[in-house]
């Protein structure tokens, strides 16, 4: 049986879809070791952004050079009510407020769902659990098919 490839990256949020599922964009060169294979394997696109300032005669020149992916992330052994559920909205927001956009995040990822989603166990930058954050304030629910164990129970 071929072992599950699971990688770590920073990312940064883009926008936060709902309870347990935000976009997030991945700098592949600051994440170095995101290899090739890896990102081929969770079928990313790559983007290449570059910055170009201007000289007093005009000029362009290249200021730096970013390749990067965005990927949809969804909370690796949790799932959130839906925004037309009970609670859903609420779970969106309390997700919006610890993960703003802009904010830095940290994945580990574990496997694609069925939608093409990374399931990833994701933490702040200060090393708060995000499923478990919002497992303990009873805003998701255990998704036991993915073999997650949390740490703590509220």
């Amino acid at each position: 049986m071929a072992k599950k490839k699971i990688w770590h990256a920073s990312a940064q949020v883009i926008s936060v879809w709902d309870g347990d599922t935000f976009k997030a964009r991945i700098d592949l060169l600051e994440n170095r070791g995101l290899d090739a294979a890896k990102r081929v394997d969770l079928g990313f696109r790559l983007f290449l952004e570059s910055a170009y300032t201007q000289d007093v005669i005009g000029t362009a020149s290249v200021a730096g050079v970013h390749l990067y992916t965005e990927i949809n992330v969804r909370l690796f052994g949790f799932g959130a009510p839906e925004l037309d559920e009970p609670r859903g909205v609420e779970a969106k927001e309390f997700l919006s407020s610890i993960i703003p956009i802009g904010a830095r995040v940290r994945l580990e990822s574990r496997r694609l769902d069925k939608y093409g989603r990374c399931e990833a166990i994701v933490t702040t930058s200060d090393g708060r659990d995000i499923g478990e954050t919002m497992f303990a304030r009873g805003l998701v629910r255990h998704a036991t098919a993915s073999g997650y164990t949390p740490t703590k129970t509220p």
